[in-house]
């Protein structure tokens, strides 16, 4: 059997709740979703500090705009804590364009407000005090091994059966 490549990295995924005050192109339909790639796990009981994550690759929409890696930013921050499993428990994802012209914001953490917020050219969307939810997606590598591990099984099952 070949022996298949170790892939650690981590897909944490964030979904916010509707936004409830609203100016300009936001509507309340409009929330701050996202996604962040890391190259492992966050560790258990991580302590909150700014830029304690760098990821590999993020993705954040507000229904307006979205910034990726690949966005001209100056502003990026990417802050989280975690409980004993390795569970967010507090977080600060801030991404701008240094004039605080557009700018995506999520904060979840007792410290800072709890607020999803959003400014895009002078409109605004936000949702206060209603923290969205954070996901973490199953390991690719572990995907694969999985996968290997059904298809050999089915190979020998077929060859069992000659």
């Amino acid at each position: 059997m070949l022996a298949l490549p170790a892939m650690a990295t981590s897909v944490y995924t964030y979904t916010g709740n509707d936004f409830s005050d609203v100016t300009g192109p936001y509507t309340t339909s409009d929330s701050i979703t996202g996604s962040l790639t890391i190259s492992s796990p966050l560790a258990a009981n991580l302590m909150f500090s700014e830029n304690n994550v760098t990821p590999i690759a993020y993705s954040f929409t507000d229904g307006v705009q979205t910034f990726t890696n690949n966005s001209a930013l100056t502003d990026v921050i990417f802050g989280f804590a975690t409980d004993s499993e390795g569970n967010i428990t507090g977080w600060l994802v801030s991404l701008s364009d240094g004039d605080d012209t557009n700018r995506i914001q999520t904060s979840g953490y007792v410290v800072l407000s709890l607020v999803d917020y959003a400014i895009n050219n002078s409109a605004e969307g936000q949702v206060v005090n209603e923290p969205g939810k954070w996901t973490i997606a199953p390991e690719p590598g572990s995907l694969l091994v999985v996968g290997a591990g059904l298809l050999a099984a089915g190979v020998r099952r077929r060859w069992a059966g000659r």
